[in-house]
């Protein structure tokens, strides 16, 4: 005897239909799945009622970072002390348990020439320091330095060199202990067993190969015709590393020469351990489209992210990428031989700018932007916001942290355990999460560092 069919039950169909129409609604126009959220399972502060902002960072092998600070802080740290008399440099450490360890003054005062700073792994429980510093004498231009420091806060050496006038933009660290760091001069240097020597009273941009005792090995000038902006340094994980920055005309690395069809172009150069380059990739700009290259991170198989800006239609290796705002941030990955894949881009507003990169440890990488909408970049009523995303291969963003908190900027990210570190700054509030929230301790911006977790 057959069973007499059921009457549909109206409130199972409409239980199927919310869930249907939700499931739809996940998923955007291309196929992919909306980015999973993330958020800060913990948030420290460093400063108060100071000017504070990272300017480099690295990891420290334990789960905890090393920070290249900027302040006007005075302030203790763990068992040192800030004490800045103007605004000037220190080294701090924040270990594994987020608690701070030490801080150590790099003699920086701010306010001269380029100064970008590097910090870089030099083995186990070791680190290496670039940027400008003060002669000896504690006065004068500023010099080029190498400084090594262990895990305790320990100095091991500082050694210092250069031209009449210097310039720093970058470092990463070497197989052997040393570090690759690009810098500029003006005037003569000895690098090594390579002569450096500007012409016609402009600066000369190269590359340094130093050991694991800070003494320079060789050096790798670069000839260029027109403006050119090194940003980023990166290992390719056999010895050899990754440049990369923005230029304008033309900028030669060796025998191979780069030329800008846009106003600006982003770069990419690959040289091997013995300093000899293997390749150079730059973006093609259409008319007045522009592209500038802002930070760097190797895939693990010998290649890289590259990350940056661009407005206009610019390709990227075979592909043209029309902006769809006035300035969108991508991140590209290159093969060691320096192909393009496919890029990621990303223009939530009207603006926006590529801060920071770092391996995700499992060949994407996590890619920090701060953006902002209105008329104009000087409009004092813009919204802005900033933002955490990994980046999984080809180019697609798998995990988003967004925080619109008025005068918070995301600045650095270094790799951590089961996720990274970021860190920034914030003039009120910093909100990160439902229980992770601080607040400022005085007029100036704070320096917060978040523990984010690549998990649900």
């Amino acid at each position: 005897m057959e069973k007499p069919d059921r009457a549909p039950n109206p409130l199972r169909l409409l239980l199927v239909s919310f869930l249907a129409a939700l499931a739809f609604l996940s998923v955007p126009a291309g196929g992919e799945e909306s980015p999973r959220p993330l958020k800060a399972v913990k948030l420290v502060r460093l400063g108060g009622r100071a000017f504070d902002r990272p300017l480099a960072a690295c990891p420290d092998g334990s789960g905890g970072c090393l920070i290249v600070l900027e302040t006007s802080g005075r302030y203790a740290v763990g068992r040192g002390n800030v004490r800045s008399k103007q605004v000037e440099r220190w080294l701090v450490r924040l270990d594994g348990s987020m608690k701070w360890s030490w801080a150590e003054n790099l003699k920086s005062p701010a306010g001269e020439g380029d100064e970008g700073f590097g910090v870089c792994p030099a083995g186990e429980g070791a680190f290496l320091v670039g940027g400008l510093a003060l002669p000896r004498a504690g006065k004068g231009p500023l010099r080029i330095f190498l400084m090594g420091e262990d895990i305790q806060g320990r100095r091991k050496f500082r050694k210092r060199f250069g031209g009449s006038k210097n310039g720093f933009y970058a470092l990463c660290a070497a197989p052997d202990g040393g570090c690759w760091f690009a810098a500029s001069i003006t005037g003569k240097m000895r690098a090594g067993k390579t002569v450096l020597e500007s012409e016609g009273g402009e600066p000369l941009h190269f590359l340094a190969r130093a050991d694991a005792n800070g003494s320079l090995l060789f050096a790798l000038p670069l000839s260029r015709r027109g403006e050119v902006d090194i940003t980023a340094l990166c290992p390719d994980g056999r010895g050899g590393v990754w440049v990369a920055g923005t230029f304008s005309d033309s900028l030669a690395f060796g025998r191979r020469m780069l030329t800008a069809s846009g106003d600006t172009e982003a770069f990419a150069a690959h040289a091997d351990k013995d300093g000899k380059w293997l390749c150079a990739s730059c973006t093609a700009g259409s008319g007045s489209a522009f592209a500038e290259g802002a930070a760097l991170c190797p895939t693990g198989d010998g290649g890289c992210w590259l990350a940056g800006q661009f407005g206009g239609s610019v390709r990227f290796g075979k592909e043209d990428v029309p902006s769809e705002s006035e300035c969108d941030v991508f991140a590209v990955r290159l093969t060691p031989g320096g192909r393009f894949g496919a890029p990621f881009t990303r223009a939530p507003m009207m603006f926006q700018h590529a801060a920071d990169l770092c391996p995700d440890g499992k060949g994407g990488c996590w890619l920090v932007l701060n953006a902002a909408t209105g008329r104009s970049v000087r409009n004092p009523e813009l919204k802005k916001t900033a933002e955490l995303l990994r980046v999984s291969p080809p180019g697609r963003c798998v995990r988003l942290l967004s925080c619109g908190e008025e005068g918070v900027v995301f600045e650095r990210v270094v790799p951590s355990r089961g996720g990274c570190l970021l860190a920034g700054t914030f003039a009120e509030r910093v909100k990160l999460g439902a229980r992770t929230s601080l607040y400022s301790r005085g007029d100036d911006s704070d320096l917060f560092v978040a523990r984010i977790a690549d998990t649900d």
